[in-house]
């Protein structure tokens, strides 16, 4: 029998087993003596057995006979003296319903640890409730948690009690990847070097994520048990996301200030949130896990000691490479990653390394001033009122928009209501119609034209490569084409009947001012108020349910699902259910996707398994859209939600593309820049003339120049042509705004058709018009009349393969001085 107040250090005295709250699906694994001897291996087996999904921590209890002090075993007499530098005194106060602030003030003095024990078994410090259930403990603990005496905790106390020649789960060494600061030379207190932790009843660890979303290791030595609450990194966005909203002054202070644990969320508020969690208590003798980005949070129920620090498996380093790392804070921990990716992801270096390190030199990001070789290069973004031009500002509080912000309902409705006004009215066809196309309205019409068809909705079959994403001609540019428009009548926000999950058939007459959006139908209030587009964090819009992983309790914007290229709806025709099929590094359980192999590979594969920054608002996303012409290894990546707000449009092409757009500085490339790349050739120049994509390759002279006014387009299947005749653009969408067809100024991004050399018409996007030098080259008796981008001069680079084709189509081995390297050009 243990004495009121005190805690034997014996492990055989203290009650095994669990006694789980809330149905826990924490996993617990007994591994024998023979699987205990490798850390890392246990590890894998719980995550094998989906561990890491269904909680974000999990147990592991070592087998019969095992004890970190096999000579000393139960007798802790040896760190009596040990000295706590820095204990706290756990200040709690309550700043709202079920939302906490917990602030940490220093103690004069150090204490030893006979100290500190005597202090935690005063009846002021001690359980007021020794004899009681874990879950009466539990109850216990919420009602007195910021009440009373200020707990004291003695933590991060730097040091090991491990005896020494002690190898299986060794938290001083774990042997896992993470051993490679070691070999960097790196040491960073806590993360690779133990850490002791003296707790009492009622101290606690709020509610954080590893640094760097690391894993980590908690081993109870002795003394009382610890509860720990735990979300699974399926669930951790939308946690964030809550969390945010409760506390938002200090999530725009610091994006990572999660990791201060000074922020306390009642389970409470996570079951009115639909947020799940789950609950372990763990023993002495026992040891806990937390996974990368799992969340937890704690008491120890009386006093008690354990020892912790962080490792890291391979899955680690696709969370570790797009962490959010506090900056703010002292002691915040960062790891620099190239030594990871250069050993453990070769494949995936040199992009990872030309993002992160090399600075964009777009126009909309502003040059870094971030300096350091081991330090990533974060692009500083411009204040969100100067990008955000596409919007007309003085109508709604554009930063309340975002997620990390309070609710603010009335706000977000007046923005619906002034996307409504613009045509073509519905907010999802806006983001495919060109900004000086939208002509605004004080009235929401019945009808309008829709700007996508049926089949984007369907992104796992392939069209037999017709250009089935864009109407034939007639369709394109007829009033036939109208669609019922309706109007939610909580949230303002217009969409067109076959554009969105209604539920009512396009046929049957409704009265407009009974229509609810599917998330203003959502029956839970919080949920329904809080709802904001998992994708790119923003509220307002069309917003359909969504899922991601195990994760079901998500929204997202329908076009942030047709731009995300690892989303599909669950039903095209439905469309009121859109899937996210989880990065890699989740390794999930959920989900056959049915989206075809060449449909997600039709951009880099890198691109999708990673985080980017949105080169807009600088949040880091997945799935952002990547401007079409820009070169794949840095090119522009936006959230289309943010695209749209700066006033660029999304554009539809053929499968397996679907959705693109272009970026702010490609938008001028061809009408302010068409002669730049290369530079001008002079007459009497020696040239090598790439005629008919390469079928002739021939040496000529240049005979003379002229200037012709071109079009450039892009068409449905991603081919280009920058010297299309204004007479050749037989149609447009923007008939009713631009000048004259002949004259070729059109809207940039306007749909148009386009009569081609085989007398074809084909549907494209007009991407500008500039009068382009054209070149008079004789080649033997003919004279061409050719483009810049024909033409190789004297101070151009020369491919290896022009110089092979003209030997090989000329049949001629003569030596030939190929000029030095100047600028490549892509053919």
């Amino acid at each position: 029998m243990v004495e009121k107040g005190k805690y034997d250090t014996n492990l055989a005295s203290v009650p095994r087993g669990h006694q789980r709250k809330y149905n826990s699906k924490t996993v617990v694994l007994y591994p024998n003596a023979e699987q205990f001897k490798s850390f890392s291996g246990c590890v894998a087996a719980l995550e094998r057995r989906k561990a890491h999904l269904m909680s974000g921590i999990a147990k592991i209890v070592p087998p019969a006979g095992w004890h970190p002090r096999p000579k000393k075993r139960t007798n802790y007499n040896d760190i009596d003296n040990l000295e706590i530098r820095t204990p706290v005194r756990e200040q709690v106060t309550k700043v709202g319903k079920h939302i906490y602030l917990k602030i940490n003030h220093e103690v004069d003095e150090p204490e030893t640890v006979s100290k500190f024990a005597e202090c935690a078994k005063k009846p002021e410090y001690r359980n007021p409730v020794p004899e009681a259930s874990v879950q009466e403990t539990v109850q216990k603990y919420w009602e007195v948690f910021g009440q009373g005496t200020e707990a004291i905790y003695g933590a991060d106390v730097e040091g090991s009690i491990y005896e020494d020649g002690v190898e299986d789960c060794n938290v001083g060494n774990l042997r896992t990847i993470l051993d490679l600061l070691n070999e960097q030379k790196v040491r960073i207190p806590g993360v690779n070097t133990c850490y002791l932790y003296f707790g009492m009843w009622k101290t606690t660890f709020p509610w954080h994520a590893e640094d760097v979303d690391l894993y980590s290791i908690n081993y109870l030595h002795f003394g009382a048990p610890k509860f720990w609450y735990a979300i699974s990194s399926e669930y951790a966005d939308r946690f964030e996301r809550l969390a945010n909203q409760m506390f938002p002054e200090q999530a725009r202070e610091c994006s990572a200030f999660m990791r201060h644990k000074n922020y306390q969320i009642h389970p409470d508020l996570l079951r009115e949130h639909n947020i799940p969690f789950e609950t372990m208590i763990q023993y002495p003798g026992e040891v806990i896990v937390t996974f990368p980005r799992g969340y937890h949070m704690g008491f120890n129920m009386g006093y008690n000691c354990a020892e912790s620090t962080n490792f890291a498996l391979d899955r680690w380093i696709d969370y570790g490479k797009n962490a959010t790392v506090c900056k703010c804070a002292k002691g915040g921990v960062q790891i620099d990653m190239t030594p990871f990716m250069e050993k453990y992801r070769p494949q995936e270096v040199e992009p990872w390394r030309n993002y992160w390190y090399t600075c964009s030199t777009k126009p909309v990001i502003a040059p870094s001033n971030v300096q350091g070789e081991s330090k990533l290069q974060t692009r500083q973004i411009r204040p969100v009122q100067q990008w955000m031009k596409g919007y007309d500002q003085k109508q709604f509080d554009v930063e309340k928009l975002w997620s990390d912000y309070s609710v603010d309902l009335e706000n977000e409705a007046k923005f619906n209501e002034y996307r409504a006004r613009c045509s073509p009215h519905c907010a999802i066809c806006q983001y495919f119609w060109p900004d000086p196309l939208q002509t605004e309205k004080h009235e929401v019409p019945k009808s309008s034209p829709r700007a996508i068809t049926d089949l984007i909705y369907n992104k796992g079959i392939n069209p037999q490569g017709m250009s089935c994403y864009l109407y034939e001609e007639l369709e394109l540019f007829s009033d036939d084409l109208q669609r019922t428009l309706l109007q939610c009548i909580s949230c303002k926000v217009v969409v067109h009947s076959s554009c969105y999950p209604c539920k009512i058939p396009e046929d049957q007459t409704i009265k407009r001012d009974q229509w609810k959006c599917m998330r203003c139908c959502e029956p839970n209030r919080a949920i329904r108020e809080a709802a904001a587009c998992h994708l790119c964090k923003l509220r307002g819009g069309a917003l359909i349910r969504a899922k991601k992983g195990r994760d079901d309790g998500l929204f997202v914007h329908i076009v942030c699902a047709l731009a995300n290229r690892r989303t599909w709806f669950d039903d095209p025709i439905k469309k009121s259910l859109a899937i996210t099929l989880p990065q890699r590094k989740q390794n999930s359980d959920c989900h056959d996707c049915p989206l075809r192999e060449d449909y997600l590979n039709a951009t880099p594969e890198y691109f999708h398994e990673s985080l980017f920054e949105c080169d807009l608002c600088g949040k880091l996303g997945e799935g952002l859209v990547m401007c079409v012409k820009c070169d794949e290894e840095r090119p522009s990546l936006y959230h289309a939600t943010c695209a749209r707000a700066a006033g660029l449009t999304l554009q539809r092409r053929d499968w397996p593309t679907l959705t693109t757009l272009v970026c702010e500085h490609d938008m001028n490339a061809f009408s302010q820049n068409s002669q730049e790349l290369f530079g001008d050739l002079n007459v009497d120049d020696d040239v090598i003339a790439w005629i008919d994509d390469g079928k002739k390759v021939l040496k000529g002279v240049v005979v003379g120049t002229s200037s012709t006014r071109c079009c450039a387009v892009e068409f449905m299947d991603c081919s280009s042509s920058s010297d299309v005749s204004p007479a050749d653009i037989v149609a447009c969408a923007c008939k009713n705004t631009c000048s004259q067809l002949n004259t070729g100024e059109h809207i940039f991004g306007a749909r148009v058709f386009v009569i081609w050399e085989d007398g074809m018409r084909y549907a494209a996007y007009f991407h500008g018009v500039a009068d382009v030098k054209r070149y008079k080259i004789k080649i033997g008796p003919r004279t061409y009349e050719m483009s810049r981008d024909e033409l190789y001069g004297p101070h151009d680079y020369i491919p290896q393969k022009v110089i092979d084709d003209y030997y090989r189509l000329n049949k001629e081995k003569e030596e030939q001085s190929v000029p030095p390297y100047k600028k490549q050009r892509t053919m």
